[in-house]
């Protein structure tokens, strides 16, 4: 920028001054305060602050919402302004059940996730406290890191020292999720919840066998490092007569995401992922008679005559 030309008497330069105050159109100084209104004392031409303006308005005019999140869909924060003093909360929600999640926030604190599912939506969410207030950077990822699913920047605010989080529990968490503390949940949910690990109405196959009807789930295995839980499932004995080419529905032994928290579901969600490859169609999970069952034969009667 130019120096103001030193020729100038006093009386002119005041007269030039009077102008542009009373001018209609206010000056622009090209200076903002940090809530994006123009405003603020003029600068010395050539002062370093005047130098640092000059660069920022070559390059363009500042984001009227530099400090606001920037977040792909998904994301939720709690508070919608994270804080340093207290434990905050970052979800993410999508109609994909991704597995091996993650929360990657470098320079904060993150607990174990609390999964749950609702209406074919999934939502994950991590307690998370930070040290100091500044801009964060939250990427969420599935499959042990690859791929990143979403990410989601925003501004901490300051104020006070940040709490303890939550310690080691797994009343929330589930089969290969983290207890908060260094140790790995086992809980596979769909054998504990209430109601949920009882089949309404009963299967007539069972571990024994047709005829010896099977209701209730009473244990399952948690395959820790995958995050999914072995169960037993009904299934519908192949007729090699009618099917010489055999069957998809033997489902007995099914690992499901831990996440699942009712036994009927999972155990359709195991029988409908069975694929016939000489047709190319999946067996079906028949509600009437919570069983798994060859393509096209639910809505039939079982057995069938």
């Amino acid at each position: 920028m130019l120096s103001p030309p030193r020729f100038l008497t006093l009386p002119l330069a005041l007269a030039l001054a009077l102008a542009l105050a009373c001018s209609a159109d206010p000056v622009d100084t090209g200076r903002r305060d940090a809530g994006g209104a123009d405003g603020g004392d003029a600068l010395d031409a050539g002062s370093p602050d005047a130098t640092a303006r000059d660069a920022a308005t070559d390059a363009g005019p500042p984001s009227p919402d530099a400090g606001a999140p920037d977040c792909d869909p998904g994301f939720l924060l709690t508070p919608a302004a994270p804080e340093t003093g207290r434990v905050n909360t970052i979800a993410f929600r999508d109609d994909v059940a991704f597995v091996h999640i993650g929360l990657d926030l470098p320079g904060a604190s993150v607990g174990g996730a609390d999964i749950s599912s609702m209406d074919g939506t999934y939502r994950w969410a991590f307690p998370v406290t930070f040290p100091s207030p500044g801009r964060y950077t939250a990427r969420f990822t599935a499959d042990m890191g690859a791929p990143l699913v979403g990410a989601c920047a925003f501004d901490v605010a300051d104020t006070g020292p940040p709490p303890d989080l939550p310690g080691p529990s797994c009343a929330t968490r589930v089969c290969g999720e983290s207890d908060g503390a260094g140790g790995t949940c086992t809980r596979c949910p769909m054998v504990e919840s209430e109601g949920g690990a009882c089949m309404d109405p009963p299967s007539p196959v069972g571990p024994d066998g047709p005829g010896a009807s099977w209701a209730c789930l009473d244990s399952a295995g948690c395959l820790e490092g995958s995050g999914l839980c072995r169960i037993w499932c009904p299934g519908e004995p192949c007729d090699m007569e009618r099917h010489p080419d055999g069957c998809p529905q033997g489902v007995e032994s099914c690992l499901v995401p831990a996440w699942v928290t009712d036994y009927e579901e999972a155990c359709r969600m195991c029988c409908t992922s069975r694929r016939h490859d000489p047709t190319g169609e999946f067996a079906c999970w028949d509600d009437a008679y919570n069983l798994c069952r060859y393509p096209g034969d639910c809505g039939m009667p079982y057995p069938l005559p």
